[in-house]
């Protein structure tokens, strides 16, 4: 390796290096003496800490080598080489406490004492020697006074050092921010300082559940939401974090406003939960240029999903009795869903769930949701908690997304899947209502 002008490396003796009584790091003016130096670097600098971490490794950090110039005044009296430490002064303090705590202030001898119980000595050391102060500081410039415009030290920020360590801390948000920007939600730029933002309203279960995120595996977010529905929730919430006006770093703790958010963003996008069994969604490395998405579920999820027919919900509806009824079904069920008929078809679902709720005594005024509560879908369908949740959840996801469909002027239902996906969870329901309706007429 080529070095650079009037600097070497070489190995000396712990005890051959001095601490530098005019290191940047001492506030009070300068100390006359290693003692006076070392109180200070204790009170002020974490050394303790440090010896603490250098004992349990038995190694100070061979990827930031000591640097050191020449001292004159050590050599005239001893006879031999020494050595001023301009850069590593807080190492080469825990170093001569750990070997020596009878050097550290008072009341922390026994601290050091305790820690160096087992401690092996380190003797010798690598330095990177410099001619003279003036050669080494431009480089402590670029070690100790930050980026400067990319030539100094850049440390990692808080996404890379979770890429890196892999804690629980914002694995959740990493894993997010990389599926959107693997899915050009967001771009490396915009991603940038959004990480503790992110995690922040993903630690709230308002937001969680109403994006549909279920936890966390391996790094992949698991979301009990189709494909596209789980990716159109996302993009609003990542299109509010990049606009930065309702998702920003501003709310600090304010778990109300994070709510207050969360319920929000269900309206503006309306699904329900538990439609289909939790699934990951892969989460790779993000990439320069955005490719088309693939997503994988644990069940497949065709290009254009079709709401399926069923013969215990047509036969108990015959034209001849519910002719309203029996033709909307027809109609829901006679063709797949494309982007364009979305809307057309959500209102259908809508009509459809409204006037057979409107057949089983629904009160005019009380909307389906209101009307079957879970207590009522649990004694209709005999079933638990669990599943009436599920159930009445659709029912309120259809609710909004037909009425928004209906009354804006603009906004309007696209999501085919969870339409589809909707009506699936309500055929229990929609089972148990026309059989009801077919045995009051015999």
């Amino acid at each position: 390796m080529r070095q650079a002008p009037n600097v070497s490396t070489v190995f000396v003796k712990v005890e051959q290096l001095h601490l530098d009584i005019l290191n940047p790091r001492f506030s009070e003016g300068d100390f006359q003496n290693q003692e006076e130096a070392i109180v200070a670097l204790c009170r002020d600098e974490q050394v303790l800490e440090l010896a603490k971490d250098i004992g349990k490794l038995n190694s100070i950090n061979p990827l930031a080598m000591i640097g050191a110039i020449n001292d004159a005044s050590y050599a005239q009296n001893s006879g031999e080489h020494g050595y001023v430490v301009v850069d590593g002064n807080r190492r080469l303090c825990a170093l001569k406490l750990l070997t020596n705590p009878s050097l550290a202030p008072a009341e922390s001898q026994d601290l050091f004492e305790k820690i160096s119980k087992d401690w092996a000595p380190i003797e010798e050391v690598p330095i990177v020697l410099f001619s003279d102060r003036k050669t080494a500081e431009i480089w402590l410039i670029r070690t100790h006074e930050g980026e400067r415009k990319g030539i100094g030290r850049k440390d990692w920020n808080a996404e890379q050092i979770q890429r890196h360590s892999g804690s629980k801390k914002n694995a959740l948000g990493l894993a997010i921010l990389d599926y959107a920007q693997r899915n050009g939600m967001i771009t490396r730029k915009q991603r940038s300082r959004k990480i503790t933002t992110t995690q922040r309203y993903l630690s709230r279960e308002s937001l969680r559940e109403a994006l549909g995120i279920t936890g966390i595996e391996e790094g992949r977010v698991l979301t009990d939401r189709t494909a596209e529905s789980f990716h159109s929730g996302l993009g609003k919430f990542i299109a509010d974090l990049i606009q930065g006006d309702k998702v920003n770093s501003r709310v600090g703790n304010n778990t109300k406003a994070i709510d207050e958010y969360a319920h929000e963003l269900a309206q503006s996008f309306p699904v329900s939960r538990e439609r289909v069994d939790s699934a990951p969604i892969t989460t790779p490395n993000p990439v320069a240029s955005p490719k088309t998405p693939k997503h994988k579920t644990s069940r497949s999820v065709s290009k254009a999903p079709q709401i399926r027919h069923l013969k215990e919900i047509a036969d108990p509806l015959p034209p001849d009795k519910y002719l309203k009824l029996a033709s909307l079904y027809s109609f829901l069920c006679g063709s797949k869903l494309q982007e364009t008929t979305v809307p057309l078809f959500t209102v259908g679902v809508w009509t459809f769930i409204e006037c057979l709720s409107a057949a089983h005594q629904r009160p005019p005024g009380t909307s389906f949701y209101a009307h079957y509560t879970r207590r009522k879908i649990q004694t209709l369908l005999d079933c638990n908690k669990h599943e009436a949740n599920g159930i009445s959840q659709a029912l309120l996801s259809l609710e909004r997304s037909g009425n928004m469909t209906k009354h804006h002027r603009a906004s309007a239902n696209f999501d085919r899947f969870q339409l589809v996906s909707d009506m699936q969870c309500l055929e229990p329901l929609i089972i148990a209502i026309c059989k009801l309706l077919n045995d009051s007429q015999t």
